[in-house]
């Protein structure tokens, strides 16, 4: 069971948002929205060379799993989207992005919360897990506030366990493991 789509127009800060299911025409579009998201890191939090947006394959396989969520203005401009994927009993927040423009806007927890109720709607799916920078207010803290507990290590779950080691052999600092109850 998937849930309904936030897609009533929800004012966000002065702007009028729709969040829907993304399609594959939308994947230059999420691509440009990662790498614009990707400025706002120092080199030191994400070197250049990790800044760079999710291959568009990978982008086509998500949107064909029907876990990817776009936000979208009044014009029909993509502001942002969340990707995930599910792992056995868990939905996996891959990425979340927003265009720095459109920041601090309710923009991204629009987004979380469209992720929250698939989770909260889907029978087999028992916790949504992520992985994020712990120091970055706009990252494990923003996460903090909407239910998510940092875990130790991978917490038990093998594919976050797997990604923190990963991201730490590309030469990401400072991650940490988090999840919440879907339910």
């Amino acid at each position: 069971m998937t849930a309904k789509p936030f897609d009533a127009e929800v004012p966000a800060a002065g702007l009028v948002v729709t969040v829907r299911a993304a399609r594959h025409e939308d994947i230059p579009a999420l691509r440009r929205i990662e790498a614009d998201a990707a400025t706002i890191f120092a080199p030191s939090d994400l070197p250049p060379a990790l800044a760079q947006p999710m291959a568009a394959a990978e982008l086509a396989r998500v949107i064909d799993g029907g876990l990817v969520w776009v936000a979208q203005d009044e014009r029909g401009a993509a502001l942002g989207f969340v990707a995930c994927e599910t792992v056995a009993s868990a939905l996996h927040v891959l990425e979340m992005d927003v265009v720095p423009s459109a920041a601090r806007k309710g923009i991204g927890l629009r987004l979380l919360q469209q992720a929250i109720a698939h989770a909260e709607g889907a029978d087999a799916i028992e916790v949504i897990t992520l992985t994020t920078f712990s120091h970055l207010p706009w990252n494990a803290p923003f996460y903090g506030r909407y239910g998510f507990r940092r875990l130790v290590a991978g917490g038990g779950f093998e594919h976050l366990s797997a990604a923190l080691s990963g991201e730490s052999a590309r030469g990401l600092k400072n991650r940490v493991a988090m999840a919440r109850k879907a339910a």
